[in-house]
């Protein structure tokens, strides 16, 4: 039921082995990551523009402006609605209309850092798996969008986030037995609406940016 094609190892040693690499040590203070001195002088001797955040808990420290535009990191919610994890789970279970993903600068704050991309995605409501790889390969673009508009407008300002939504946790025995209970029931209707309803569709065009939309639909969609 959950084996989303997001989650499958794949093995980069051939596409890695002539770009260079750091092994970075670092000690963990609660739910904390830092990184020691001398790894934090050996990345800003690199002069990177900016590092890309795939693992760790949550960042603190020096690390965060070891590179000139600092730590990138995905957040496949949006925060203004949903903080913590797990990504797009409670989008699923509560069916949001939209799942929204931001990349963000990251600072000494929980999912409150600076906002440089945000975009909206439709809630697969039958399928957990099927949202999940929609959230992470359509996001995978998100850093190379920045960076073309950080190379396009060199006076950039990021948004900050004032977000006070609540910070979500992973879901317990409780919750994931609801989970499997709605993910049954959505996948047979999901089912059962392809065997005997027809989908009709037509084409539009909206001079509008999607959150505006988002915002009121009424006012571009009449």
């Amino acid at each position: 039921m959950f084996r989303p094609k997001s989650k499958a190892a794949v093995d980069i040693s051939t596409k890695a082995k002539d770009i260079e690499q750091l092994l970075c040590r670092t000690t963990n203070k609660g739910v904390s990551t830092i990184f020691i001195e001398e790894d934090i002088a050996e990345i800003k001797s690199k002069k990177l523009d900016f590092l890309l955040r795939f693992g760790f808990n949550i960042i603190r420290g020096d690390i965060l402006q070891a590179a000139k535009y600092g730590v990138w990191s995905f957040h496949h919610d949006d925060e203004q609605q949903i903080r913590g994890e797990p990504p797009g789970f409670w989008e699923f279970m509560q069916r949001h209309e939209y799942n929204g993903v931001i990349l963000q600068q990251l600072n000494e704050k929980l999912d409150k850092g600076l906002i440089l991309k945000r975009h909206f995605y439709k809630v697969i409501t039958h399928s957990y798996a099927a949202h999940l790889d929609q959230l992470y390969f359509e996001s995978s673009r998100m850093p190379l969008q920045h960076c073309q508009e950080l190379a396009a407008n060199k006076d950039f300002k990021a948004e900050v986030s004032q977000s006070k939504a609540p910070i979500k946790h992973p879901p317990g025995n409780l919750q994931m037995t609801k989970y499997l209970l709605k993910s049954v029931s959505r996948r047979i209707g999901f089912h059962l609406h392809d065997l005997f309803r027809q989908e009709d569709w037509n084409i539009g065009l909206i001079h509008a940016p999607l959150q505006a939309v988002i915002d009121s639909p009424e006012a571009h969609l009449a």
